[in-house]
């Protein structure tokens, strides 16, 4: 599993995740690129409900197939969206 995260945004638990679920439904950790950026605007220096939220951009290099999930740093939301996904045979050949 390829990933671009700089910021180091991603937790070590849900790049696990990815590979267990990527076992999982029959793929190879390498065929995927993960790029991880923050989704915000300039941040206000005075908001102290400042939120995080995470862009993670799949793409399967095979078929150049990809989706974008968004969540809350650390909800791991993102990690059902792209289970579904697999689920549904989104990343498949079309």
């Amino acid at each position: 599993m390829s990933t671009i995260d700089e910021k180091k945004l991603l937790t070590d638990e849900e790049r696990e995740d990815c590979k267990r679920l990527l076992k999982l439904y029959d793929f190879k950790p390498h065929d995927f690129l993960f790029e991880v950026t923050e989704d915000q605007g300039p941040m206000d220096m005075n908001d102290l409900k400042y939120i995080i939220i995470l862009k993670v951009k799949v793409i399967r290099i095979k078929n150049n197939k990809a989706q974008t999930y968004f969540s809350q740093l650390g909800s791991k939301t993102w990690i059902a969206e792209f289970e579904h996904d697999l689920q549904n045979k989104y990343f498949e050949s079309s």
